[in-house]
């Protein structure tokens, strides 16, 4: 296993900010968004679809699509700044030191290579391993993601393998180079709940094993609560709760995060009941002045229609961006003892 850094963070997003800009509009995907992953940490992005997580995920590589373009903000990754690398020093660092798994992998394996030459042409990429140690390296890739019989599945092309498969294929290319990040985005979201279950203990398995940091994208809290150290709670293209994952789903400080946690559904517990958030997202072109989340929140004052809402500390490491957040933590912290969590 190589030698792991721990001077300070992996990876530091500081005030990023990515709009699609269209001839009449421009929608604000991702505004003013920070935060931290160290060594060997996993940290979730979490919420509703929309709220600007994927937009994250591809921010940080530089990957965003026409007409999205990241308006400004750093990515550091150990101290140095992503966004102003030039596009050779980028590819070095992206599916070598960092890689990324895509929530749909059959739209982003090629359809007519076998994956173990997929895998090897990572490997020989960034790590100039000759043919031969490449293609071994990824039949031991294969078998690290528990791929059965990974000699053969190596020869396999991606449309003879199950969606689980492929997407341990995915995992495996991102695994091949030993990254020091790994950003996750929705990658069980296909999946069955066996496979699910199988994929997260992976996570915890190569965490353990080979250090490496996770951020993970999810609108899933049961991953959460199950899987990841941290969790930023994202709505409206801003990270609006972030906190210690068990702070934040027993102690929620933000009425957006309480209304995700009442909506997970408790197998077994008949008394429990699902609790909608009333409402949908505002347009992202189009945000409402002062809190977004105000035109659906049962707490929501006038005060909150007005101006910006600062994150506010509410514990060691707790942030939420609620003028009222005081209170939306003792309440929440009632309703966990009354109803549980996920």
């Amino acid at each position: 296993m190589r030698e792991m850094r721990t001077d300070g963070p992996i990876l530091e997003v500081k005030n990023l900010s990515t709009y699609f800009i269209y001839r009449d509009r421009t929608v604000k995907a991702v505004d003013d968004v920070s935060f931290r992953v160290h060594t060997g940490e996993i940290f979730a992005i979490a919420g509703e679809s929309g709220a600007g997580k994927s937009v994250i995920a591809l921010s940080t590589l530089r990957l965003v699509p026409q007409p999205g373009k990241i308006m400004g903000g750093e990515i550091l990754y150990w101290g140095q700044d992503l966004l102003r690398m030039s596009e050779a020093e980028l590819r070095k660092i992206r599916g070598g030191r960092i890689s990324m798994i895509f929530q749909n992998p059959m739209t982003s394996l090629d359809p007519v290579f076998p994956i173990g030459e997929q895998i090897a042409e990572t490997v020989r990429f960034h790590k100039g391993i000759e043919k031969k140690g490449a293609w071994g390296r990824a039949v031991e890739m294969l078998q690290l993601v528990n791929m059965p019989d990974p000699e053969r599945r190596a020869d396999a092309y991606p449309y003879e393998l199950s969606g689980g498969m492929q997407q341990r294929t995915m995992i495996a290319i991102g695994l091949s180079c030993e990254p020091d990040l790994i950003i996750a985005d929705n990658p069980t979201t296909a999946l069955d709940v066996t496979i699910q279950m199988q994929f997260l203990s992976l996570c915890r398995q190569i965490r353990s094993e080979l250090g490496t940091a996770f951020v993970y994208i999810t609108h899933d809290l049961g991953v959460v609560a199950k899987l990841c150290d941290r969790v930023g709670v994202m709505y409206a293209g801003r990270i609006v709760e972030e906190g210690d994952t068990v702070q934040v789903l027993t102690a929620a400080a933000h009425p957006y995060t309480v209304g995700l946690i009442r909506a997970v559904p408790k197998l077994g517990d008949r008394r429990s009941r699902l609790v909608p958030i009333e409402g949908k997202q505002p347009d992202l072109s189009s945000l409402p002045p002062g809190c977004p989340f105000a035109p659906r929140c049962p707490m929501a004052k006038e005060v909150c229609r007005k101006g910006e809402i600062p994150a506010k500390p509410v514990g060691d490491g707790h942030y939420a961006r609620c003028l009222f957040a005081d209170r939306v933590m003792e309440e929440s912290k009632k309703s966990y003892r009354e109803i549980g969590h996920v």
